[in-house]
Order: structure tokens, then C-alpha cells, then sequence
């Protein structure tokens, strides 16, 4: 029985059981209205997601871990220290091969070979392995400088980081960065070593076991006499050896490979003992001798034992073996392959991530994770939204509910509709308007009925609904042009639905890779070209060109030595370097690329985002051009580095190019053989060139890029044959091949001049002729140019998008875009808002006026001693914000005033005249025929209710009266005080007395 009393709607203007009825139906319709509403925000909140953003104040590295696992893709934790050294999560602790600890580099074993007894064979090991160990314990000790002033570097390196970084990326960033380091290191190192090594042969710096030397046959050594030292000069003749029994190897013509395998020997009187030494070697340069060799005997007992056996030391020593379990290396490894690595068996490195996360030192982690069916979303959309909706429901379902049950009376009764309409045509919109609008009260208060508090309550609506329009207005204004941000989403996006996105948002779009870290190799591919020399017959080692010498017919003395003396500028002196070096160039330039390539290779591509193409390949570009740019410089660098410190130390060159070597004359009598002695007392002077194209002599003391044109002589060593254009001979021959060019190995005339000077048969020229259409260089580019290029022409780099996006294989895309809100936003933001703006309204509006009315005109009336509003207005007595308020006041005094003779439901002596002027007021477009004069107070018609298409409250008797006469059949009328209903009748069945009603007759039509 509650529930179907139940009124939201009641109103103590209208409490008749026709309106008490229709107040409960709107009740009903309102709570249905409102509970599918209610159902609908639900659903709709329940459905939507919402992202939630949680934050973690100091997390631990437990608490990380766990959230890691869960929130990876949007934790985030900042760091207190954003920028950390490696050494602090990074260590190393590498060792060196077992050899950098043996018994073989100590003094003992030194001094245990230099104190032998006996004579040796040539071929005896320790004629180099005197100085083999301690070279050895020098590179283990360079090797280990290397690699801890690397260490050192490195370990001062950043590590930069904004937020903590997931220990996956962690972890492939610090190997990355290991692996880096270590190719790095190794390749310096290589190189250097690689330079060094072909700037002894290149230049034939001297050495005892590659060249010898004897007196020049040209000039006759009288010791008596007093001949210029400087005259007395040396020639060089190239050492051999023998590879095996029936092969024999130059150390010109082979300086790197002329190798041959050791012995240990004793010699005494009819005694000769001697036992191969495993894998110890002789050559022409100890130290290629010695990359050639390795640690075979070292790493068996049974070798050493059999060297203990064989030599008889003043110093005894036993050196234990090497165990062959504590290396990683084979016990036949060539000493090249284990100083090309550093030496090192293990670097031992370690990272930590908890370390790293304690230096980052996070002071915060956030998360976010999307959820449907938050209940605190569902309540706060839900709850936000009601508000606006519970008010337009309260307006519009009295209003609908109410035209619901006219129209549906009109169809119920049984009257001419025509008459009426013709009746009322012309007052019925406007007057019903106006009386709506004039009547409207959303203030109303049952304990406040006087004529003032109504009338104050509907000025008060009126400024509320201005209020509320205006702030309606400006919402919508504000919610139109605000701006927006939407989020697009992708899942599983291909690259065709990825380059779309981005074409549209380039700036938002977001792919969080699977696979954030990817090697170049896998993007990135070279295969570079080198200078075409690098491919013809003038470096293939089996062709006649590197070993141009002098024929083996050439004049020699009784002994075998050389009986002629080579021209500083001959082209045959310099022939078989000449063309070695250019092919350890091309070598030395590819090994060069391989090894960076190789660190290149590993090295990571790390996008946490996928890129788009353009973005792509301006990246890959950038790092490929600075790559080919960085491994150029270092290795030209290098270059010069070791061609600077060989001319610093003035080493001096078998090929007599930077100085000429010559004996002294003696400065004491000695009894022994003066040929001995002059080979230990000599001088040196240094060469003079004389550049053709400057002609200005050049010292090689001064600067060891001297040069000079080189010549080919007849065997007579004095006829000049030809001077091949562009090729130069010098101080070292490394820089004079540096300086020279391949002009005359793209021209056929040229290059068949060469060939006929040298008597070089079954070549024929156009087979082995350079093309320079091939080449991107000039046919006079200086090989330094070349060189510095690393003699490439062309890398043929290719850079693979699709394989990328392949890797980085996004499980989704998400895109926001910032645009204006359309009209489903428009609306549910401005009902959001509205509702709670509203009640704000309802509460102040009230409040403000009645402070106007109460406060301030009256202060303004004591203010200016004025009675009169017009007076207040027309003096201005107060200053302008004063004044707008009592305007305000004043409209609203004013208007109680005028609805005072409009609503005035006494029963004095005027009323009669006033009837008909309120009747003038309210209907003054509809003539009358005065046919409603009567008012009596207390009088009360009962039956004969005509049913009314304006049905409703009126404000009094007067109001009642006037609506009777629009009405053709009304000829009676009776007002209510108290619900305020005016009933209109066609006839009185009986009549009553009631204090609160007002009633009156009316002349019939006729």
C-alpha cells in the first residue's frame, strides 16, 4: 500500500485526487525511468575498460621481480641515479693461457739454455728460444695490460638508465656491451700486431736470420789505407731456409712463411746428437718464426725430457710440462691463434642484476593494468551520471505523464471538439504559455504560501532556469571544443595494418616489441667489393709478379755472396715487396673488415618500440656510415702509428733505402782476421731522393715519406730501361707504396713496357690489365687513398625492414589521437556535470535572492533616504556594483508588485473593477464579453465539472473567473484557496458554504 501512495511529485498547490493521481503515476514512470537508466549505466560501466594506474612507494627487488611478471608492459620504475658505472654490476676476472704461469718463461729456464755446453747445429731451437719465453712472457704481459686497461675503460663507461630496465633487456644489454668490449679489444689488438708485423717485412728491416751482409765488391778494401768510412759500403743478401729436405724458401721473396722445423742438438768432437723439437720453428723474422710455432713439445714431458737428455747445462733446471687439460686450446694451436685472442682462457665476466637495481636505486614503481566491471568505475560512472538524469527525469515525466491523460480524456468525453477549438483558437498557445511560464515554481514550500514567497519562489525559478541555461550553454561550449584523447588498439598487427596506423598517427603510435634486442646480422648484410687490384694477377701469390727479383744468374763471388751492388731507385731491388705489400694490403684491409664486421654482426639493434621504414633506415644508415667511417680511421691510424714509430727508432732496411750500411776503418792493431772486424765496426748515412715533381731533395732523417721515381735497370744494374709512371721508391717501402699509384696498371702500353723491361714471359696484357671503368677511384688515386678507404669500392650494404618487423613481431599497436568530443560525449559529460550544478543551484538560488529582497535594497533605501526605487535609480547615489544589485532587487520588488494585482484574492470593494482589467491582462488578445461580474467569498458549487483541455492551478478567484468565460458552456466557477483549482461547471446541482473557496455565476451565451 506504500508503494502505491509512493509521490516524489507531490505539490501543496495541487492536491486534488485528479493531480494526487497524477503525481503518483509519475512516481511510478519516474522510478522505472530511473531503475532502466540505472540497469543501462550499470552495463554500459561494466562493459567499458578502465585502466588503473597503482603505485609502489621503495619497492624492493622481491616486489620488482613480482611485478615484472605480472605488469611488464607497463611497470615503470623511475631511478634515484640515472646514470651508473658498469663496474658497479660488472666484473671480470680473466686468465691467461697456462704458458703466462709456466716454468719455460722464468730466468731459470733461460739461464738453464744460455749456460749449455757444446757446440750446436745452424738448426738448433735454441738459437731462438733464448729470447722465444721472455718474448712470450712480454706478449702475456702486454696481452694483460690490454685487457685491464680496457677493463678500466669500460668500467668507467655509463650506464645510463631513466627507469629500471627489465632484467631481459638488462641482461642482453650488459652481454652486448661485454661482447662489444671483447671484439673490440681483440681487434685493436690483432691489428696492431698485423701492422707491426708487415712493417718488419715490408720494409726488410734487418735482421741477422733474414739478410746478411758482405762487403760491396765494387770497391777495393785496403785496410792500410786511410778510405773513408762512408765509402766502405755493405750490400744485403737475402736469406733461405728449408721447409723440408727438398724445398728451399727466400726471405725476400717469403718472409712471413720461410720456416723450418727446429732441433735440439750436441756437438762435441766425433759426437753429434740431435731430436726434432715439436712444433718449434726457425725463420727468417724470430717473431714470424714464432706466431708460426707452438707449444706442442712444451705441453709433453717426454719432448722436455728428451731436451734434458740432449743438453748439458752449467745451470740444471726442471721445468715441468704444461698440462694440456687446463686450456681450452689444442696443444697444436699456432702461438698466432692464441695471442690473436688475448691470451685469454676465460674473461670470467659476471653481471648482477641485483646490483644494478641497487644503484638504480628505484624511490617508486607504477603499473597500469585495463579491467572490465571495476565497481569503482561502475560506481563513479554510474553515481556521476544519475544525478543529471534524476533531473531531467523530474522535469520532463510530470509534463509527459500529464499530456499522456489529457489526450487521453479528450477521447473519453463526447463533446463538439470543433466548438471548443473555435472557441479558444486564438488564446489557446499564447495565453497557456504565458500563464506556464509566469506560474512556474520549482521552489515551492507548503509553509510558504503568501502571495510574496510565491511570488519571491517563482522569480527565484526564473533565475535559476537563466543560471542553468547559461551554465548549460557554456558546458556544452567547453565539452564541444575540449579536446580529446582517444586510443586506437591493434592486436597481432602486420606490417600493412602497422605502416596504416602510422600514416595516420606518426606520433602516438606505440608497438611494444616481443623481441626488443636484434643482432645487425639479421637486418643488416655487406659484401663489400675491393679495389680490383685486390682480385688480378698482381697479387696472386702464384704468379710471377710478387717475386720480381734479380734473376739467380746475376754475378757471385768464390764464397756464393752477391757480386754486384742494386741501385737505391731500382724497381727489381723493390719488385717482390712492392707487389707483397700491395696484397697485404688487400689482406690486411679484409681482415680489417671481417673482424669489425664480425663485432658489427653481434652487436644489437635494441628498440623497446617498433619504428617505422623511414625511421628505420635513417637510423640503420646513420650507424652504418659511422661504422664504415670509425673501422677506416683506426685502421689507418694504425697504419701511421706504426710506420711513425718505426722511422722514430731508425730501424734500419736490408734494402739500404733509408741509409746506406758501411764499414770503419780499424782503430787498433789486432792479429786476427780484419775481415771479421769489419763487419762489427760500421756507420750508417742516411739516402738523399730527389722528388721529380718538386726537385727538391728530401733526408730521409728529415721525414721517412721521401720518395722518389722508381727505375728499371738492365742486369748491368747502370742501363736505365724504363720509369714506370706513378710508382715511387723511398725511405721505407711502406710509405713509398703508400705514395705511389696504379696509373700504369690501367694502361696497356704502359703496362707492356713494364713487362718487356722486366723480361716477364707468357703474360699477355690485355688478360691482366686493370679496368678503370671498374673503379670508382682515379686511375692517379694514390694507394694511400685507396688504403685509407680500405680499399673498398663498394660495401653492397642492405638493410632488411621486413625481417625487423618480423623480429620485432608486436603483439599490439595502440595509437591516441587528440580530437573534440562528439555528441554521445557531449551529452553524458554535460548530464554529469549538470545534475550536481543543479542542486548547487537549488541550494544558493534560493539564498540570493533573498538577500537581495532583504539585505540590500533595504541598506540601499536607508543608504540614500529614499522610499522610491525609481528616486534610487534616478539620483545614483551609490557607485555601480551597488546599483546593478539594486536593479536586480528592484525587477524583482516590481514584479511581486505587479503580480500582487494579478493574484489578489481579496474580496474588497475594488474587485470588481480590478476583475476585469486582470481579465484584460491575462487574455488581452481575446475579446470578452464580460459575462463572468460575480465574486463571492465563501460560496461553494458542487456537481455539474466540465472536463477541461486547460485543467490545472491557477493563482486565484479572479484567474478562475476569466477562464470560465473562454469556456461556451461554463456558467458557474468555483476557486480553491487551498490546492488552488478552479472548477469550471455547466451547472449548479447544490451549493454550499466553504471558507476557503470563492465562487461565482455567469451570464449563459446566447
Amino acid at each position: 500500500m506504500v508503494l502505491l501512495n509512493l509521490n516524489f511529485f507531490s505539490d501543496p498547490d495541487e492536491n486534488s485526487e485528479w493531480h494526487l493521481y497524477g503525481q503518483r503515476l509519475s512516481t511510478r514512470f519516474f522510478i522505472i525511468s530511473l531503475i532502466i537508466a540505472f540497469l543501462i549505466l550499470i552495463l554500459y560501466a561494466s562493459t567499458y575498460s578502465v585502466t588503473k594506474t597503482i603505485t609502489i612507494n621503495k619497492p624492493s627487488i622481491d616486489v620488482y621481480f613480482t611485478l615484472q611478471d605480472k605488469y611488464s608492459q607497463t611497470l615503470t620504475c623511475p631511478c634515484s641515479s640515472t646514470t651508473n658505472e658498469y663496474s658497479q654490476f660488472i666484473s671480470f676476472q680473466p686468465t691467461l693461457h697456462p704458458v703466462c704461469h709456466s716454468d719455460f718463461i722464468t730466468d731459470d729456464w733461460t739461464n738453464y739454455l744460455k749456460a749449455s755446453t757444446g757446440s750446436t747445429s745452424y738448426n738448433d731451437f735454441r738459437a731462438s728460444n733464448i729470447g722465444f719465453f721472455p718474448t712470450m712472457l712480454s706478449f702475456c704481459q702486454l696481452s694483460l695490460k690490454t685487457i685491464n686497461n680496457e677493463i678500466l675503460i669500460f668500467n668507467s663507461t655509463k650506464y645510463i638508465t631513466k627507469s629500471v630496465q627489465e632484467i631481459d633487456l638488462f641482461n642482453s644489454q650488459t652481454q652486448q656491451l661485454i661482447s662489444n668490449m671483447k671484439q673490440t679489444t681483440v681487434n685493436l689488438f690483432q691489428l696492431s700486431i698485423s701492422m707491426l708485423r708487415q712493417t718488419v717485412w715490408g720494409n726488410a728491416l734487418f735482421n741477422t736470420g733474414s739478410y746478411t751482409y758482405t762487403p760491396d765488391p765494387t770497391i777495393n778494401y785496403d785496410y792500410n789505407s786511410t778510405i773513408n768510412p762512408h765509402d766502405l759500403n755493405l750490400i744485403f743478401a737475402s736469406g733461405s731456409y728449408h721447409p723440408s729436405n727438398d724445398t728451399t724458401c727466400s726471405c725476400k721473396i717469403n718472409p712471413t712463411t720461410c720456416n723450418q722445423l727446429s732441433e735440439v742438438s750436441y756437438i762435441n768432437g766425433t759426437i753429434s746428437i740431435s731430436s726434432p723439437v715439436l712444433g718449434y720453428y726457425l725463420g727468417c723474422y724470430p717473431s714470424e718464426s714464432m706466431f708460426f710455432s707452438s707449444f706442442e713439445c712444451f705441453f709433453d714431458q717426454t719432448c722436455i725430457q728428451t731436451i734434458y737428455n740432449i743438453i748439458h747445462s752449467k745451470n740444471p733446471f726442471n721445468a715441468t710440462a704444461m698440462q694440456s687439460n687446463s686450456t681450452r686450446y689444442n696443444v697444436t694451436t699456432s702461438v698466432q691463434d692464441i695471442i690473436d685472442d688475448l691470451m685469454v682462457e676465460e674473461w670470467n665476466n659476471e653481471t648482477s642484476f641485483q646490483f644494478y637495481y641497487k644503484q638504480c636505486n628505484p624511490y617508486l614503481c607504477s603499473y597500469s593494468y585495463d579491467i572490465k566491471g571495476d565497481i569503482s568505475y561502475i560506481f563513479a560512472i554510474t553515481f556521476g551520471l544519475i544525478g543529471g538524469l534524476t533531473t531531467i527525469l523530474v522535469t520532463i515525466i510530470p509534463f509527459i505523464v500529464l499530456m499522456i491523460r489529457r489526450w487521453r480524456q479528450k477521447r473519453k468525453i463526447g463533446i463538439n471538439q470543433s466548438m471548443i477549438n473555435q472557441d479558444i483558437q486564438t488564446t489557446t498557445i499564447g495565453q497557456k504559455l504565458k500563464i506556464s511560464i509566469l506560474t512556474f515554481n520549482l521552489f515551492k514550500n507548503r509553509n510558504k504560501r503568501s502571495e510574496e514567497q510565491l511570488q519571491q519562489q517563482r522569480f527565484s525559478t526564473r533565475f535559476f532556469l537563466i543560471i542553468t541555461l547559461i551554465t548549460l550553454i557554456t558546458l556544452v561550449f567547453y565539452v564541444s571544443f575540449e579536446n580529446i584523447t582517444h586510443t586506437i588498439i591493434k592486436n597481432n598487427p602486420t606490417i600493412i595494418e602497422f605502416n596504416k596506423l602510422y600514416q595516420e598517427y606518426p606520433n602516438t603510435i606505440q608497438c611494444p616489441c616481443q623481441t626488443y634486442s636484434i643482432t645487425y646480422e639479421q637486418i643488416i648484410t655487406f659484401q663489400p667489393h675491393l679495389h680490383s687490384v685486390c682480385s688480378s694477377t698482381f697479387v696472386n701469390e702464384n704468379s710471377e709478379w710478387p717475386i720480381i727479383d734479380y734473376p739467380p744468374t746475376m754475378p757471385k763471388n768464390i764464397y756464393g755472396q752477391l757480386d754486384y751492388s742494386a741501385r737505391k731507385d731500382d724497381f727489381r731491388q723493390i719488385g717482390s715487396p712492392f707487389f707483397q705489400l700491395l696484397n697485404s694490403f688487400c689482406k690486411l684491409s679484409n681482415k680489417t673488415m671481417n673482424a669489425e664486421l664480425t663485432t658489427f654482426n653481434s652487436s644489437r639493434f635494441i628498440t623497446l618500440n617498433l619504428v617505422a621504414f623511414e625511421q628505420f633506415e635513417t637510423q640503420i644508415n646513420q650507424i652504418i656510415d659511422q661504422f664504415i667511417k670509425n673501422t677506416a680511421r683506426s685502421f689507418i691510424n694504425s697504419l701511421f702509428f706504426v710506420e711513425n714509430m718505426t722511422a722514430a727508432n731508425m730501424f734500419f732496411s736490408s734494402f739500404q733505402s733509408d741509409s746506406l750500411f758501411s764499414s770503419a776503418s780499424p782503430l787498433y792493431e789486432y792479429n786476427y782476421d780484419p775481415d771479421s772486424l769489419y763487419q762489427y765496426i760500421y756507420d750508417r748515412v742516411d739516402q738523399i731522393y730527389n722528388s721529380n715533381e718538386t726537385g727538391i731533395d728530401c733526408d730521409c732523417q728529415s721525414t721517412s715519406w721521401c720518395i722518389q721515381q722508381a727505375i728499371v735497370y738492365d742486369l748491368d744494374t747502370i742501363t736505365q730501361l724504363f720509369s714506370p709512371p706513378g710508382i715511387f721508391v723511398g725511405c721505407y717501402l711502406v710509405e713509398a707504396v703508400l705514395q705511389s699509384d696504379l696509373r700504369c696498371f690501367f694502361d696497356i702500353d704502359c703496362l707492356q713496357q713494364l713487362i718487356n723491361s722486366l723480361s716477364l714471359v707468357n703474360i699477355s696484357v690485355s688478360d691482366i690489365i686493370l679496368n678503370s671503368t671498374a673503379s670508382h677511384y682515379q686511375e692517379k688515386s694514390s694507394l694511400l687513398e685507396i688504403v685509407s678507404n680500405l680499399m673498398v669500392e663498394k660495401w653492397n650494404n642492405q638493410t632488411f625492414y621486413d625481417n625487423y618487423f618480423n623480429i620485432c613481431q608486436p603483439s599490439v599497436c595502440t595509437a591516441t589521437y587528440v580530437s573534440q568530443g562528439n555528441i554521445v560525449y557531449i551529452i553524458t559529460t554535460t548530464i554529469g556535470l549538470i545534475g550536481g550544478l543543479t542542486k548547487v543551484y537549488k541550494f544558493v538560488v534560493p539564498i540570493f535572492i533573498m538577500i537581495i529582497i532583504h539585505v540590500i535594497i533595504p541598506f540601499i533605501r536607508n543608504k540614500c533616504g529614499m522610499n522610491n526605487n525609481e528616486e534610487i535609480l534616478e539620483n545614483g547615489c551609490m557607485n555601480s556594483s551597488i546599483v546593478a544589485f539594486a536593479l536586480i532587487g528592484i525587477v524583482i520588488i516590481n514584479s511581486i508588485n505587479a503580480a500582487r494585482l494579478y493574484y489578489d484574492n481579496s474580496d474588497d470593494e475594488s474587485l470588481y473593477t480590478r476583475l476585469f482589467a486582470i481579465k484584460r491582462l491575462v487574455y488581452k488578445n481575446k475579446g470578452t464579453t464580460d459575462r463572468c461580474t460575480e465574486i463571492v467569498k465563501g460560496r461553494n458549487y458542487l456537481g455539474g465539472d466540465m472536463v477541461m483541455d486547460r485543467e490545472g492551478q491557477l493563482q486565484s478567484p479572479a484567474a478562475c473567473a476569466a477562464l470560465c468565460e473562454v469556456y461556451l458552456y461554463c456558467i458557474y466557477w468555483t476557486f480553491d484557496t487551498v490546492d488552488g483549482r478552479c472548477y469550471l461547471k455547466d451547472k449548479s446541482v447544490q451549493t454550499l458554504t466553504k471558507t476557503t473557496t470563492y465562487s461565482g455565476s455567469c451570464t449563459p451565451n446566447t
